[in-house]
């Protein structure tokens, strides 16, 4: 096996196994902006590391291996980052998990217990967007930042690019 790939392999497995035995207990990694410069900082680091390798002729590097490495690097995060937000968040597995515990479960029931998750997830996000200086508060009213009108620009730019009329 090539260099480039057993650095991913053990990039990848270290990575997973220090966030599954120590950080996902902490606090701080319950916050979505953790979760994503860990992923992130990861990333640039390991990506760094095999180009590093590619350019100094590294023996067993080699360009298919680091851009092989490089591209599972960028799934493995993007899909760790999707299914923790959905774990997190998610309205199905909040469902899911209010049916499970003992008692009656009616559909007006369960729609009462969990008509405030949207209300939450809003919530957070505005929390979000404030924290990330896109959006700033001015009394009671919210207005883009020239960093938030850059990013409503570009993401107006995906969903056109994408099909989409409606964000969401």
């Amino acid at each position: 096996m090539e260099l480039d790939v057993v650095f991913c392999l053990a990039y990848f497995l270290t990575h997973l196994g220090v966030y599954l035995l120590f950080l996902r207990r902490s606090r701080s990694f319950r916050r979505e902006a953790i979760i994503f410069r860990y992923h992130a900082s990861g990333f640039l680091v390991s990506s760094v590391i095999l180009m590093l390798w590619l350019v100094t002729g590294t023996a067993g590097a080699s360009f298919p291996g680091v851009a092989l490495g490089t591209c599972l690097n960028a799934i493995y995060s993007l899909s760790f980052l999707e299914l923790w937000a959905l774990t997190k968040t998610g309205y199905s597995l909040r469902i899911l998990a209010t049916i499970a515990r003992p008692g009656r479960h009616t559909t007006q029931r369960i729609v009462a217990v969990h008509r405030h998750v949207s209300d939450d997830k809003k919530l957070d996000r505005l929390r979000s967007v404030l924290t990330l200086g896109l959006v700033a508060r001015r009394g009671a009213h919210y207005s883009l930042t020239r960093r938030g009108r850059c990013v409503a620009a570009f993401l107006g730019c995906v969903a056109v690019l994408a099909g989409t009329s409606e964000s969401g």
